[in-house]
């Protein structure tokens, strides 16, 4: 049985949008959307689509920038990624079982229903990280981000990079979906 729930951010400064179609088709998960914004002088437009399997691990991800630069990756649920434009093995994302598209929160469901944590309980995974554009997008690749996510609440998570350091407290829906990303996003 197919689910659809259409979700809408904007940026924690009410600036931009995001606008993403989740779809359950049983356990599988499919996220499409269309997020702009960013600033005056770094404007922003991203189309995203993201395909899981069943175990919620994510095997497909398309990702087109407005003004040339699309990038589409496959993985095989087992931490192997592909560029599926030139075939080449994406040695970098090796353990990768989850993509963090920085233009949207859309992707933080992704681990969140896929690890089904308790409330007090922690994990961390290796997500396929796809920071904005910012000087050369035409360059811009993926890296391997280690993440934690912590289930403080029925509906809130403390989110981890531990690659960056960053930390937020997310707040998100009954289906896993992101409500309130503080200093990021939020629902609309």
């Amino acid at each position: 049985m197919q689910v659809k729930t259409v979700v809408r951010w904007t940026g924690w400064n009410r600036e931009g949008l995001d606008h993403c179609l989740f779809l359950r088709d049983g356990k599988r998960l499919c996220l499409e959307g269309l997020a702009i914004g960013g600033s005056d002088a770094s404007p922003l437009a991203v189309r995203y689509k993201v395909q899981t399997d069943a175990a919620l691990r994510t095997r497909e991800v398309v990702v087109s920038f407005v003004g040339g630069l699309d990038l589409w990756f496959v993985a095989d649920g087992k931490g192997n990624w592909v560029n599926a434009q030139t075939g080449a093995c994406i040695e970098e994302l090796v353990d990768c079982m989850d993509v963090d598209i920085a233009a949207t929160p859309a992707t933080n469901t992704l681990p969140i229903l896929r690890l089904g944590l308790t409330v007090g309980e922690s994990a961390d995974v290796v997500a396929a990280y796809l920071p904005l554009p910012g000087g050369a997008p035409a360059t811009m690749k993926p890296i391997a981000a280690r993440q934690r996510y912590t289930r403080l609440g029925h509906d809130r998570y403390r989110y981890v990079s531990l690659t960056s350091g960053f930390t937020a407290e997310i707040d998100i829906d009954e289906n896993g979906a992101v409500k309130d990303y503080p200093g990021a996003f939020r629902r609309v």
